[in-house]
């Protein structure tokens, strides 16, 4: 079970175009016909979630939603994920293999399907190897599904799978056991961080396809020239994840939680070094955060040589995939000119790209640009409003400021709540 909680964890943060290295020559892969006839379900569900790090107890309202339906004789399947917040569903990955093994994947709302030409399954497990699913590499797709239907299908063996995986792991891993038949997990996966999450598992009895994609414009999933699933994946990654975590902030305060308490372990030097060359690798297999983070680090001189054009250099690649920080560093570097030159047009030009993401440190930097007019028309009450939404956004130096230049704004929040 320790592995199911991981592998959800996973699939929540994992870049979306990494199940398989396909050749941009493959032959086109069909979508799955309608009139395939789908008689099995499994649905799985994790809600109620608690993240505790760093002193901290944070509660998202994100629900994780696993769906998969296939066939009697578990040859063909459709597989979903969405997270969820008051029952709408804001970011979903879609996943079907053919009974030939190949299949596609692609983002809901994407015009694009990426083709796999390949066992979709096996591609899975290999990513997942580091979880311990390699395990599950070269076994056949009705294999996997009839053992997994059986699973879902028998609550005692679930409860005794659960109880073997807490004796195993004493300390780690503890279940509980409500009447309405769902699983209470407790997991700690470091020091100070703890995980709880109620899951449900249940059959259900397929509609339809989950999903139709015969409508799609099918590609081969070439990660090389896009590591974003489709075509236009970042865009649909950029739109649809930035309007989950508006909806959930807690889920991202949590992660904030936790990269605070792992930064305040590394306090020396060594330690410094081990989390810069952990990062680095991350960065270059494609993780967005690490992108930004062995920027700051070379920035900064952490864990390596302090080096600008390099922080730059991955700065510049962590925003072209997105990332709200990184556009706010680049602001950053090029408003104060510390090892580079200072360039206040392109400092405006990048916090105001962070502050369209909604990023409070970009808010409350943009909002001094205003104040002090350098290289740009004064404007005080640009200004007053970006410090004022920084502030309620929980930007710490926001909020300082405004309690001290503009205090009826935050008293009048209070009073609306």
């Amino acid at each position: 079970m320790k592995k199911l909680l991981a592998l959800i964890l996973a699939m929540m943060i994992i870049p979306f175009g990494v199940l398989a290295e396909t050749a941009p020559d493959q032959e086109t892969v069909p979508a799955m016909g309608k009139d395939i006839v789908f008689t099995r379900g499994i649905e799985m569900i994790g809600r109620d979630m608690v993240f505790r790090a760093n002193e901290q107890t944070f509660e998202p309202k994100t629900t994780v939603l696993y769906r998969l339906i296939t066939t009697d004789s578990y040859d063909r399947a459709q597989l979903s994920f969405a997270a969820v917040v008051d029952g709408e569903e804001l970011i979903s990955l879609w996943v079907e293999e053919l009974e030939d093994g190949r299949g596609s994947a692609t983002l809901k709302n994407s015009k694009y399907r990426s083709t796999v030409d390949t066992s979709v399954h096996d591609r899975l497990f290999q990513l997942l190897s580091f979880l311990g699913y390699d395990a599950y590499v070269g076994r056949t797709l009705p294999e996997l599904l009839k053992e997994l239907d059986e699973f879902a299908n028998n609550r005692e063996a679930r409860q005794e799978s659960y109880k073997a995986a807490e004796a195993a792991n004493p300390g780690v891993l503890s279940y509980e056991f409500p009447e309405d038949g769902s699983i209470r997990i407790k997991s700690s996966l470091a020091d100070g961080v703890e995980v709880e999450m109620t899951t449900e598992i249940r059959n259900f009895i397929p509609e339809g396809l989950l999903f139709d994609l015969s409508d799609l414009i099918p590609e081969p999933l070439d990660l090389e020239a896009n590591p974003y699933l489709t075509r236009d994946g970042l865009e649909v990654l950029q739109k649809e994840g930035t309007n989950w975590l508006l909806h959930d902030p807690a889920f991202m305060e949590s992660i904030a939680g936790l990269q605070a308490l792992y930064s305040s372990k590394n306090a020396n030097e060594q330690n410094d070094e081990r989390t810069f060359q952990y990062y680095l690798q991350q960065a270059e297999a494609g993780s967005v955060y690490s992108m930004y983070a062995v920027g700051y680090y070379f920035y900064y001189g952490q864990g390596t040589e302090r080096d600008v054009d390099q922080a730059v250099r991955w700065f510049e690649k962590a925003a072209d995939a997105g990332s709200s920080e990184a556009f706010g560093m680049l602001g950053y570097v090029y408003d104060v000119g510390d090892g580079i030159a200072a360039d206040p047009a392109k400092a405006f030009e990048y916090y105001q790209k962070a502050v369209d993401m909604n990023n409070s440190y970009a808010m409350y930097n943009l909002a001094i640009m205003y104040l002090g007019g350098e290289n740009i028309e004064p404007d005080p009450e640009k200004a007053k409003e970006l410090f004022v939404r920084a502030a309620k956004a929980g930007n710490e130096s926001a909020i300082n400021y405004v309690k001290e230049m503009y205090p009826e704004e935050l008293e009048t929040e209070t009073e609306d709540q």
